[in-house]
């Protein structure tokens, strides 16, 4: 399976793709965008829905993989077995942009291949255990190669089921913590020292 991001033209309309060709030699299987990076590709259209291959490959690109919300319910509806996410980052955020792709991957427990034009090439497990990664963007053509384990499907994680149910929990309580604190210090009776 080979899956390549690509700046799509038909007519007046552009759209950011991701073209997975498959090893029988089909027409591609076509994935477009659907989180556009605001004033830079305001030009393209936005992508109906999330896609996941017969083989189980799911497809992503690039600033998706930002959107916790999305993701989760992309591979809740499909399920795949492997993502792969075609990006492009601007060298100084291809750190930061790798780690999240690879934490949207733990959240919800599938492997990824993500390919960075200016950036990182990374194959990380369901646990984001990077197997293995490089940079892209030098003079020469980048290549990686790992053994991906692509154990199970992903959408089977406690966060996959609840979402951000906990964390809002956690919002609520440190709010009424504070809140608690501060109603028992305004009617707390302090000692007067000068009053003996």
């Amino acid at each position: 399976m080979l899956v390549a991001g690509v700046d799509a033209r038909d007519g007046d309309k552009s759209y950011n793709v991701s073209w997975a060709f498959s090893p029988a030699g089909n027409d591609p299987t076509i994935y477009t965008k659907r989180r556009l990076v605001p004033l830079l590709e305001q030009r393209y259209t936005v992508g109906p829905g999330p896609l996941a291959l017969a083989d189980g490959t799911g497809l992503e690109i690039c600033k998706d993989m930002d959107f916790q919300a999305m993701i989760r319910s992309d591979i809740v509806a499909t399920r795949p077995r492997l993502l792969a996410v075609p990006a492009w980052d601007f060298v100084a955020d291809a750190t930061n942009h790798a780690r999240v792709a690879i934490l949207r991957t733990i959240e919800n427990g599938v492997p990824m291949a993500r390919a960075a034009r200016n950036g990182l090439l990374t194959l990380n497990d369901r646990y984001g255990r990077v197997v293995a990664m490089t940079v892209t963007g030098g003079p020469g053509f980048s290549v990686l190669i790992g053994e991906l384990p692509l154990d199970g499907r992903g959408g089977d994680t406690l966060y996959s089921q609840i979402g951000d149910v906990f964390g809002w929990f956690c919002l609520l309580f440190g709010v009424g913590f504070v809140a608690f604190a501060f109603v028992q210090r305004k009617y707390q009776t302090f000692p007067c020292s000068s009053c003996a």
